[in-house]
C-alpha cells in the first residue's frame, strides 16, 4: 500500500514541475513586456520606471499584510472560544 502512495506521490511532484515551468515563463514574459507597452502608449521613461517600481512594490506587500491578518484573524478565533 505505501509503494502506491509514494508512486502517486512521486508523480504528483512530477507534474507539478512542469506546470510550474509553464507558469514562471508566463508570468515572467507577462512582466517583461510592461515597459516597452507603456513605451508604445507614449509614456516618458520616468513614468515607465515608476509604474514598474510601484507595481513590484505592490506585489510583495499584500503577501506581508496577508500574514498580519492571519495571524490577527487567529486571534479573534480564539477570544471568540473563550
Amino acid at each position: 500500500m505505501k509503494r502506491g502512495v509514494a508512486a502517486s506521490a512521486f508523480a504528483f511532484v512530477m507534474t507539478m514541475g512542469p506546470v510550474n515551468l509553464f507558469a514562471d515563463v508566463t508570468y515572467e514574459g507577462g512582466a517583461s513586456i510592461n515597459g516597452p507597452f507603456l513605451g508604445t502608449l507614449g509614456a516618458s521613461a520616468a513614468t515607465i520606471s515608476i509604474v514598474a517600481g510601484a507595481g513590484e512594490f505592490l506585489g510583495y506587500s499584500p503577501s506581508n499584510s496577508f500574514r498580519k491578518n492571519e495571524s490577527a484573524g487567529c486571534a479573534a478565533q480564539r477570544n471568540s472560544r473563550s
